[in-house]
């Protein structure tokens, strides 16, 4: 989000949804140090219309070296209704790229 120039809440917000967690799997391969800089990664992957998959993974930001993989599902949700919706084509976009 913020390479199109928005705070991720910002676009939430001007397109009146929410994208609420609906699951999460993480696996650590490597430790994680307290006070480590790390970089995270995620690849969205579309499951229809209304759900997105983020395959992620944490990596060691000065070796590179990976440090856990797993994966996030969210869905898009009318911000006053809570009821299930199609991603804003914008969104669609900015996570494609």
């Amino acid at each position: 989000f913020l390479r199109a120039g928005l705070f991720r809440q910002e676009w939430i917000a001007a397109h009146n949804i929410f994208m609420p967690r609906v699951e999460v799997h993480m696996k650590y391969l490597r430790p994680i140090r307290s006070g480590s800089a790390v970089r995270i990664r995620m690849n969205p992957q579309y499951l229809g219309e209304k759900t997105v998959k983020f395959d992620s993974a944490i990596l060691d930001d000065r070796t590179g070296e990976e440090l856990a993989t797993g994966f996030m599902t969210v869905v898009c949700v009318d911000r006053s209704t809570f009821t299930a919706r199609a991603f804003p084509e914008e969104i669609r976009r900015v996570l494609a790229d």
